[in-house]
This record gives C-alpha cells, sequence and structure tokens, in this order.
C-alpha cells in the first residue's frame, strides 16, 4: 500500500523538491542510524509525506544540512537533519512495513513477504518500545482489515474503514491540537490510499484469488481493463468523492511547515495518482529521487 502519495514533479518547484528530496533522504539515514543499513530500503514516498506532515503538526521546521550518502558518500546533497520528530518518523515507518509484511504473509504473500518480515521483526521490536501506542493502533487496524477480507466484506467503505482509521490515529498522534479537520484529512488520505491500491492490484488478486474490496463487491470481475471500462462512472465517483473530502479537509488545516511541499502532494499529486489508477496506467508509475 506504499507508493502513492507522490508529488506532482513535473508542476513542482525547485525548491519543494529539494526539500521533498531532503525529507526522503532524511527518513532514509534515520532508518540506517536508528536500525540497519538494510532497513533503508524501507523508505517510501508515502512514509516521506507524513514526515513532513509530522513535522508540521509539531511545528518544528525541517534542519537541513549537506551530507554525503551510503550510495554517493562523496557528492553532498541536502538531507533534514537528525531529530525526534525524525526519529519518531523512522519508527512508524519500520512498524507499518512489518505489519503490511504480515498481512503479506497471511495473503499467501510467499517467500519474499517472509524475508521481509523476519528482516524487520527485531527492529519492529524496538520501534515498538519507542512509539507503544503506534504499535498498539497498527496491530488492531490490521486484525480488523484481517477480519473483514476474512469475511468476504462486499462493502467498498466498510473494507477501507480499519486503514483509513488507522492513518486518522497514527496522524493524530504526533498532532499538538487534534481538529475535526485534521482528523478528517488523515482518515481520507488512508481509505484513498487503500483504494488506491486496491484497484491497483485487481489483476495480481484476480490471479492469486486474494481478497480485494472492488472484487468482492461488484463480483462480475474478469480483469482490471474490463473493469475500469464497464465500470468507469461508478469507479470515478468513488475514488474522486475520497480525493476531494481529502482536499477540502486539507484546505481548513494550518499549514505552517513545507507548505510547499504538501500543498504540490496533496493537490496535484493525489489527483495525478487517481487519475493514472482510473485510466489503468502501468502501477508504479512514480518519480525517482
Amino acid at each position: 500500500m506504499f507508493g502513492y502519495v507522490i508529488p506532482d514533479k513535473p508542476n513542482m518547484l525547485m525548491k519543494d523538491f529539494t526539500e521533498f528530496r531532503a525529507y526522503y533522504c532524511g527518513l532514509c539515514k534515520a532508518l540506517g542510524r536508528d536500525n540497519s543499513a538494510l532497513l533503508r530500503l524501507l523508505t517510501n514516498y508515502d512514509c516521506t509525506f507524513l514526515t513532513v506532515l509530522f513535522h508540521n503538526l509539531e511545528g518544528v521546521a525541517p534542519e537541513i544540512k549537506m551530507q554525503g550518502c551510503v550510495l554517493n558518500p562523496v557528492k553532498k546533497k541536502a538531507v533534514v537533519a537528525k531529530s525526534d520528530v525524525m526519529k519518531k518518523a523512522a519508527a512508524l515507518t519500520v512498524l507499518l512495513a512489518y505489519y503490511k509484511a504480515g498481512d503479506d504473509v497471511a495473503d499467501g504473500g510467499g517467500l519474499k513477504a517472509s524475508c521481509v518480515r523476519n528482516s524487520v521483526a527485531l527492529s519492529a521490536k524496538k520501534a515498538a518500545r519507542l512509539m507503544p501506542e503506534a504499535d498498539a493502533v497498527i496491530a488492531n487496524r490490521y486484525k480488523e482489515l484481517a477480519e473483514l477480507e476474512k469475511s468476504g466484506c462486499k462493502s467498498v467503505d466498510m473494507a477501507a474503514e480499519p486503514f483509513a482509521r488507522m492513518t486518522e490515529e497514527l496522524v493524530c498522534l504526533f498532532a499538538k491540537e487534534i481538529t475535526p479537520q485534521l482528523k478528517e484529512f488523515a482518515y481520507g488520505l488512508g481509505k484513498w490510499i487503500y483504494l488506491a491500491d486496491a484497484l491497483d492490484d485487481v489483476d495480481k488478486d484476480l490471479k492469486t484469488k486474494n481478497y480485494n474490496p472492488f472484487i468482492a463487491a461488484y463480483g462480475d470481475v474478469k480483469d482490471k481493463a474490463s473493469f475500469l471500462a464497464q465500470r468507469k462512472d461508478e469507479l470515478a465517483l468513488t475514488m474522486y468523492s475520497v480525493y476531494n473530502a481529502t482536499v477540502r479537509a486539507y484546505d481548513a488545516l494550518s499549514v505552517t511547515v513545507s507548505e510547499g511541499v504538501l500543498s504540490n502532494i496533496v493537490y496535484l499529486g493525489m489527483k495525478e495518482q487517481t487519475r493514472r489508477i482510473l485510466e489503468g496506467e502501468q502501477k508504479c508509475n512514480t518519480i525517482r529521487i
């Protein structure tokens, strides 16, 4: 469920893209510093977005330093420096990866999913000690999700509820002030991610016979291409309704830190990903930094 909340690079100011990349590299370094170099591979766009959002919610402007990278130690680049917010963001990234891998194993994800889960297990215990509330939230919501999937839930909205609530609760853990608008934004963000991932995975889930809310709800799905074509208007209404509600909630938030980065992703990046998914374009058509 990672790789959807990304910038719209062609329409992003260079200063904002540089800042986003600094957050990405900062999260990568934090994962390696607090765990092992291997866990740097957990760095992803969605958790980078959350890292930016957490800095805004805690009112902490990023301290950006020029540092080398493990892949290119000679050439220095802008990196968001070590901080308490970054440390917690890295811990949350580990916990999300661990429970996602566990969910994949339960879905028959095979050797790859098992390897990821086992590789992250020790670091997940460490992250849970740092953020016990986050660990409890993720564990409980993934349990709810698994129960819905096992029951063959035929409601797209109900199936998306655990992941939406999980995102809402995790975001609120970082907020100095929890407002209805913030809860609505985080809930919508989580729901949009879940539905985007489900639509992208229709062909894969048909092949593996894994649960997919759209397949369960419509029942007549033969392949993703024909499904998107035949149900175009209904699916567009579903995806854009969630997206538009998320944008309205974001409009009401106080954004004082990294506003250019956050606004580009919410207003342009998520909208472009919605279009891409509904048109059935190849999965993981993302930017590379």
